[in-house]
């Protein structure tokens, strides 16, 4: 709980917006939900270890989620698509983070193991989260809002049309 109310706060700071910050922290959230249904169907049980990295999980998802939202508010015009760059950031940052961590499952100790399998997958499901729905969902906004604006008035054509009869 804690963790999650300190990221909330610094991401509001970020943007200001309570919306902005619950789509930054969907990633993480539904990442570790997607997690807990892994480990469930994997039978990967739960044990004081893995429950103690459930924060760490948290902390490396936020980090998909905000990028996102930054290349959303880079492109305030048209139909958000994620920008390729960013993708290629998040890809790149999350399976190096993840090969990190899934060398833990090379340990003898049980315990490291455990750790380093959680870790793997809990990491990939918030980059998942991250790439596909979050992405999906700002798509959506963005079409939203456009069709709500008003169509603008070219201004320009209007003073050259003007200079043109007179």
């Amino acid at each position: 709980g804690y963790t999650v109310g300190v990221f909330c706060m610094a991401l509001f700071i970020d943007r200001s917006s309570v919306g902005d910050t619950l789509l930054a922290v969907a990633p993480p959230g539904l990442g570790l939900a997607l997690t807990l249904g892994l480990l469930g169907v994997f039978q990967i049980p739960l044990n004081p270890a893995n429950l103690i990295i459930l924060p760490l999980i948290l902390g490396l998802g936020v980090d998909n989620g905000v990028h996102v939202m930054h290349d959303y508010h880079a492109k305030p015009t048209g139909v958000y698509i994620l920008s390729a760059s960013t993708l290629n950031a998040i890809i790149h940052c999350t399976l190096t983070t993840m090969l990190g961590f899934g060398s833990m499952m090379i340990a003898a100790h049980q315990g490291l193991y455990s750790m380093g399998i959680v870790l793997t997958i809990g990491v990939g499901a918030c980059m998942m989260v991250a790439l596909v729905p979050l992405p999906a969902v700002l798509s959506l906004i963005s079409r939203r809002q456009q069709a709500q604006q008003p169509p603008q008035l070219k201004i320009a054509d209007e003073t050259s049309s003007i200079a043109q009869v007179a």
